[in-house]
């Protein structure tokens, strides 16, 4: 990842998608991109230029602005002591993006990670994790923190033109020190608790590699009063199957009969799903799903009629140079691609995270890319209505 890129990717693909299953190639003229940020974009004097950006966020904020959050740094590396929560704004649905800011510094020289965004009430919620002082390394360009540590939220009242102090969500020091680490939204239960995935991670100093049995553990981080307090809740991994870490979790919605899926990041080849039928209390062991995962980041959104839309890397292997899109109406149990939104053996094209706004009933898709030598970016997709596909029990037209 040694240069930084955010774009945004503008498909409209309901006919071609919808009308006989076909799946919407990259080359299809449905497809325009506007980039969110770009070196190139860095016009104004008093903006950072950032050699680094990854793990876009999306959300619509109260003002109606689209907003693109993300990791950046004035480093070209991961995890430097500049590594900060950078976002950019959007007034016309994402087809034009002003000039990125700064919206939280690194943390006593420590790095951040993984923007979540939330509104809510007219309330932007934004959490994040900052890296333990003692999880560092000697790499190349210079000192390296280990993503995660503790996670934090912090609040803004005006559509983010100011900030409350962070917050602690849960810390380091909680099971006996590991580090913490969030990548995707967080989902609101029928009885209106938060449910925000995360998992737990290794690396750096002696004191940061206690916990080796806990390391790419997911869990819940759940809370019934809207952040004022946290429980936690582990889901474990099915003994039947391939041993792998389970990261990045990706949770739905609710479904109409209740039910919950949370889609994994494994080091097995296959994507890795839980349900739960409990309002997120309680999950099934995660077992493998049939597609495919380079041990790359997915996203997962619930549109309407029940139907779970899948952002994923179509690859097997560990290359991430196929980003594509698979739906399914049967709960996740069988996927139908959809679309490939990249297809370049030069690229990597990856970290997609999902948003559905129901009021332009559009859905929205950023991600990173990469070029050889290395230009990373978050991009943005918009997809009309993609839901409007009738499915089978099985999930094909």
């Amino acid at each position: 990842m040694n240069s930084s890129l955010i774009r945004w990717l503008n498909i409209t693909v309901l006919g071609a998608i919808l009308a006989d299953g076909s799946i919407v190639q990259r080359k299809s003229l449905d497809f325009t991109y506007r980039w969110a940020y770009t070196p190139l974009q860095t016009t104004n004097l008093s903006s950072t230029l950032l050699k680094y950006s990854h793990m876009g966020m999306l959300s619509i904020l109260p003002n109606k602005s689209l907003a693109a959050a993300w990791q950046g740094s004035e480093d070209w590396w991961e995890g430097g002591h500049r590594q900060a929560i950078y976002w950019a704004l959007s007034q016309d649905g994402g087809l034009s993006w002003g000039q990125h800011k700064i919206v939280v510094p690194s943390s006593h020289q420590l790095p951040l990670w993984g923007p979540v965004l939330h509104v809510e009430d007219d309330t932007v919620y934004l959490f994040f994790a900052v890296s333990h002082a003692q999880c560092w390394w000697h790499g190349e360009g210079g000192m390296h923190w280990a993503c995660g540590g503790d996670v934090m939220m912090q609040r803004s009242l005006d559509s983010g033109s100011s900030w409350q102090e962070p917050q602690m969500v849960y810390s380091f020091d909680e099971e006996g020190g590991i580090a913490k680490m969030i990548a995707n939204k967080l989902t609101i239960s029928s009885r209106g608790h938060w449910l925000l995935p995360f998992w737990r991670e290794m690396g750096g100093q002696p004191e940061c590699n206690m916990q080796p049995a806990k390391h790419g553990m997911p869990g819940l981080l759940v809370s019934p009063d809207k952040g004022a307090s946290w429980r936690v809740i582990d889901i474990m991994i099915d003994p039947q199957e391939t041993p792998t870490w389970l990261i990045e979790g990706a949770l739905s919605a609710g479904s109409s009969k209740g039910m919950y899926i949370m889609l994994f990041r494994t080091s097995a080849g296959h994507i890795y799903s839980s349900e739960s039928y409990n309002d997120g209390m309680h999950w099934t062991p995660a077992r493998r799903t049939q597609l495919p995962n380079p041990n790359a980041k997915v996203d997962v959104v619930l549109l309407p009629e029940d139907v779970l839309l899948v952002a994923y890397n179509d690859n097997a292997e560990s290359s991430r140079d196929t980003l594509a899109l698979a739906s399914s109406g049967d709960g996740g149990h069988t996927w139908v691609q959809r679309a490939l939104l990249e297809t370049n053996p030069s690229g990597s094209f990856h970290y997609p995270t999902l948003l559905y706004d129901s009021s332009q009933d559009k859905i929205f898709v950023i991600y990173s890319v990469d070029f050889l030598p290395g230009k990373n970016s978050n991009a943005l997709v918009d997809l009309p209505a993609l839901h409007a596909d009738k499915t089978d029990e099985n999930g094909a037209t």
